[in-house]
Order: structure tokens, then C-alpha cells, then sequence
């Protein structure tokens, strides 16, 4: 038998989604600042910069936006840098 959802189970539902989007919206927002940062620092685009944060990201296999907050807490980005990461 398939059961109906309530109205309090649909207003559950809604409200994990809009806190889903929000934390989206922030790990966004904190991503581009974090992109700003390694464009000034490092001196190139931000295609470039982009593309150094998803590199790091992919080969420390964490999320972009733990890195994001790395970058923006201070982490500097041009030390210890792998052979990988050159490019």
C-alpha cells in the first residue's frame, strides 16, 4: 500500500531542502572568495585559480570547499606542492 505523505512530512522535507541550498549557497560563496585570494596571491586568473583549487581538491581527495577554508585561513598553496600539481 503506498502511503500519502503528511503535510508535516512535506514540510520536513522542504526545510532539509532549503538548508541543502543554503549551505550550497555558502560553500559557494566561500569558494570564491577563497578563488580571489590564490588569484591575487599567485598572480593568475581565475580559470587558473579554479582549476588549482579542484587539482588540490581531487588529489587530496577532500572537498573543495574544506579547501576553500584552508585558503582562506591562510594555507599557503606554493609549498609542498606534488609534481601533480604543476601545471
Amino acid at each position: 500500500m503506498i502511503r500519502k505523505s503528511t503535510a508535516l512530512e512535506e514540510h520536513e522535507d522542504l526545510e532539509k531542502q532549503v538548508a541543502h541550498l543554503k549551505s550550497g549557497l555558502e560553500n559557494r560563496g566561500r569558494i570564491g572568495i577563497a578563488i580571489g585570494i590564490v588569484m591575487e596571491r599567485y598572480g593568475l586568473d581565475s580559470d587558473l585559480a579554479f582549476k588549482l583549487l579542484v587539482r588540490i581538491s581531487q588529489h587530496e581527495n577532500r572537498k573543495m570547499y574544506v579547501i576553500a577554508e584552508e585558503v582562506i585561513g591562510g594555507r599557503d598553496l606554493s609549498v609542498g606542492n606534488d609534481a601533480e600539481l604543476d601545471a
